[in-house]
């Protein structure tokens, strides 16, 4: 997501000078990102003053300081997700919604944002497929400003005009109805219309779609069930699009429950191997495990992890200052490490243990937390 985006990007990146030092292992970062997104353009990160200094997907170092999807969230606070009208990119010269997150330091200074390019063109080989009938329309809109974002058949000079305000669509969102199926004559040629629209949830979207009489069947039931179930494809498209973009929360609770089931298998195999697993994290020197790891090691299970020092007590006195100088070895020379020690049980039971482990780093080659079997 745009957030895991803003979080892992270095502050210190953000300057023009530090550019050449940053740029590889950033836009390599970008480019992974982007192949688990493939309808997204291209990720760009910016600085306060709006040129583009990484991206991903090809395009120029250009300056946006301009754009109000860049001058809103230098101009606001926090981190609110901000969408820009259709605009042509100066990074690729194709028409583009922007979304957009801003980057700031601890106390609340703009650094620079991070946004996702999503072409025009994407939306419409979506909505291609629908079958609306000579004198129909599928349209997406802001829901905020009610202005064009696409439409087919396609009317580029109509993009980022305001939906009339007297239109009965815009008056049902306005009066706060999330989705309906609207029927009523064309103000222009009297022409008997079915709309159909529905608002997404969390983003200022909604999908509109719209057929004339002769385009659909007479009843009124087979006229709504077409444009029911045309609305209900096309918005499980577009589902698809932006819940894959920002992680929905529905996919995280799916992914939360397989977690938790392939965890209860892990900590089901690791006792019956009697395996256990462990991560130290370096800045606090706290080490989380796995269940078994606390009964090989005789402690009690603590919510949150326990010290560092408090599991190298539970070494042999003789072997302990070797185990500790084996793990700071392998972190300094970026090493795997494979070591056989003893453990001392409080009622002098003498334990042996294989510990092997590997430290993970940041994008600046700094040690984050070394992760280990036992």
């Amino acid at each position: 997501t745009l957030g895991d985006l803003v979080e892992s990007v270095p502050k210190e990146s953000l300057s023009a000078q530090a550019v050449p030092q940053f740029r590889p292992a950033i836009e390599k970062s970008l480019e992974r990102f982007q192949h688990a997104f493939p309808e997204v353009a291209g990720f760009r990160l910016i600085d306060a003053n709006g040129d583009v200094l990484y991206l991903s997907g090809g395009g120029e170092y250009a300056n946006l300081a301009d754009r109000a999807y860049f001058d809103e969230p230098r101009r606001g606070k926090g981190h609110v997700l901000v969408f820009s009208e259709v605009v042509k990119s100066r990074v690729t010269g194709r028409e583009t919604i922007v979304a957009a997150r801003a980057i700031r330091s601890s106390d609340g200074r703009f650094l620079g944002l991070v946004s996702a390019a999503i072409e025009i063109d994407h939306f419409a080989q979506l909505i291609s497929p629908a079958k609306v009938g000579a004198s129909g329309a599928v349209a997406i809109r802001r829901s905020d400003t009610h202005a064009l974002v696409m439409q087919q058949p396609s009317m580029p000079s109509k993009v980022n005009e305001p939906l009339d305000p007297s239109h009965p669509v815009y008056l049902r969102i306005v009066a706060g109805a999330k989705r309906g199926v609207l029927e009523f004559s064309g103000h222009a040629d009297s022409v008997q219309q079915v709309y159909g629209y529905r608002v997404l949830e969390n983003y200022p979207f909604y999908v509109l779609a719209g057929l004339s009489e002769s385009d659909v069947m007479a009843s009124w039931r087979q006229r709504a069930f077409i444009v029911g179930v045309l609305g209900a494809a096309l918005l499980g498209c577009l589902f698809v699009v932006l819940f894959e973009l920002f992680r929905a929360r529905q996919r995280e609770m799916v992914s939360a429950f397989n977690l938790r089931l392939n965890g209860e298998r892990l900590k089901t195999a690791q006792r019956i191997a009697q395996l256990g697993s462990w991560e130290i994290d370096l800045a606090t020197m706290l080490v989380t495990c796995s269940d078994e790891l606390y009964r090989i090691f005789e402690l009690p299970q603590v919510e949150g992890g326990e010290p560092y020092l408090t599991f190298l007590a539970q070494v042999h006195p003789e072997d302990r200052a070797n185990v500790d100088k084996t793990l700071n070895e392998s972190i300094e020379q970026h090493q795997l490490a494979n070591l056989k020690h003893r453990l001392q049980m409080p009622d002098c039971r003498i334990k042996y243990v294989l510990e092997s482990c590997e430290t993970k780093y940041g994008i600046d080659g700094k040690p984050l937390r070394v992760i280990g079997t036992s």
